[in-house]
């Protein structure tokens, strides 16, 4: 004879934010994101070494910060970076990779940089700069790489146009605006 066991009515579970893989594991483990110290900032941006997080990290430079081996001690503290085996160099877990991104991006529309990130897939691009602005491109209009070099092109002429205004707004004489 069968046994029978009792059935559990099913409960659905509560809709949660989808998360990273890497970002769920630091939760997992109960660590928070970190508020980042200037040197910290700028220790994430040295070693991970993109044309964005070079110019955030020479604007952080700029303004006088400076990284110690403090701050570095503290990013393989939290597991953002870890120590080669072989040779005596840092390098960023995917999760810092992730966290220094997300900083590069933060700082860089902070400071007023303007980087693109493009996401594509066989037909389609989006292209994001980091002031805010998008477009979406589509293979039908023409080969991908003219096609995301106009678009820059287009929105770094708007950029000076737009500053290039500004700039007189603030430099016309008061009569000129008072009649």
């Amino acid at each position: 004879m069968r046994t029978r066991y009792p059935v559990t009515p099913h409960v659905p579970e509560p809709e949660t934010e989808f998360k990273p893989i890497g970002i769920a594991v630091f939760d997992a483990l109960g660590i928070a994101d970190p508020e980042y110290t200037p040197g910290e900032q700028i220790a994430l941006m040295r070693l991970r070494r993109t044309d964005m997080a070079n110019e955030v990290m020479l604007r952080l430079q700029a303004q006088g910060h400076r990284a110690t081996g403090k701050d570095y001690w503290r990013l393989r503290t939290r597991r953002l970076a870890d120590k080669n085996v072989d040779r005596d160099f840092l390098f960023l877990t995917p999760v810092g990779k992730h966290r220094a991104d997300a900083l590069a991006r933060t700082l860089a529309k902070q400071f007023g940089l303007h980087h693109f990130i493009r996401s594509e897939s066989r037909y389609h691009a989006n292209l994001t700069c980091t002031c805010g602005w998008s477009t979406s491109l589509s293979l039908n209009q023409g080969h991908m790489a003219s096609q995301v070099s106009r678009a820059a092109a287009r929105h770094f002429m708007a950029v000076r146009d737009r500053e290039a205004s500004a700039q007189a707004e603030t430099s016309m004489p008061m009569e000129a605006v008072h009649g």
